[in-house]
């Protein structure tokens, strides 16, 4: 019985140790220059600061047809951008879909005159916000969807 309180103790002290408490890591300089100070945890960025916008080549087509589409975005300074693309409705197919550029490729088979389908873009944001003082750490999130529709017209 000693000996296993004797483990148990000695996997806790290990555990703890391999933990730390905490740790440090050097503080960034509060910037001066950015748009957005995203150092200083009292003046959060907008979402709006994002500015996302999806372009397309066009978006009437024909059965098959492939069209690329592109989402831009403003990138914040120390900020890492997150892109996923969602095809809604299913109908054709997305290449890649966690880059800024990707095609769509129109359904083949399409039994009415004409098939609308939705794609979301997802653009997310993640960054450290740091107080003045370096003793208040956050992350802020930042997201924004758009949404675009494509309409494939059948033969």
């Amino acid at each position: 019985m000693i000996r296993l309180l004797t483990l148990c103790l000695f996997s806790l002290v290990a555990l703890a140790l391999t933990l730390g408490c905490g740790g440090s890591s050097e503080n960034p300089v509060k910037g001066q220059e950015n748009q957005y100070d995203i150092h200083d945890v009292n003046n959060p960025i907008p979402s709006s600061a994002l500015d996302v916008k999806i372009e397309a080549i066009k978006t009437t087509i024909k059965p098959g047809e492939i069209v690329e589409l592109e989402v831009k975005y403003t990138q914040l300074p120390e900020t890492r951008i997150l892109v996923d693309w969602i095809n809604v409705t299913e109908f054709g197919e997305l290449s890649e879909t966690e880059e800024e550029k990707l095609t769509w490729t129109a359904p083949n088979d399409i039994n009415t005159l004409e098939v609308i389908e939705i794609i979301n873009v997802v653009v997310t944001g993640v960054s450290r916000m740091i107080s003045t003082d370096g003793l208040d750490t956050r992350t802020q999130i930042l997201t924004e969807t758009k949404t675009i529709l494509l309409t494939v017209t059948g033969t």
